[in-house]
């Protein structure tokens, strides 16, 4: 059996260390993949995030339109007395059936045909 040195003590125990040296900046550099890998996950859901948040502005901004539409085609000006006013959809309705039953009492009907003279 050949005897152990010294120097082969030293060498081998040079390689050990060299090899824990490697296997430790090998595990750094995984880390910093991993670090990194994160960065980028949290950069993403926060471009996701502001993505929503225009959409939800957006979205905001299109049902508040929507909604000034409906007002706009929902009301109707009315002269009364030399005066303009207001009305909605309800308020017409219910001039109309006012007007038009101002209009049937006003008018006579015809006897005979039960209809009104104007018609």
């Amino acid at each position: 059996m050949r005897s152990f040195n010294l120097k082969n003590t030293a060498s081998v125990l040079g390689l050990a260390v060299a090899v824990l040296i490697g296997i430790s900046s090998a595990s750094a550099q995984g880390r910093g993949q991993i670090n990194q890998r994160q960065s980028q996950i949290i950069k993403q859901q926060h471009k996701i995030q502001k993505q929503n948040l225009k959409l939800e502005q957006e979205r905001i901004r299109l049902e508040r339109e929507r909604l000034q539409a409906l007002q706009r085609n929902n009301r109707f000006r009315v002269n009364r007395g030399g005066q303009w006013h207001n009305v909605d959809n309800r308020q017409a309705d219910l001039l109309k059936q006012a007007i038009n039953q101002g209009i049937g009492k006003a008018l006579p009907r015809d006897e005979a045909t039960g209809t009104r003279a104007d018609a």
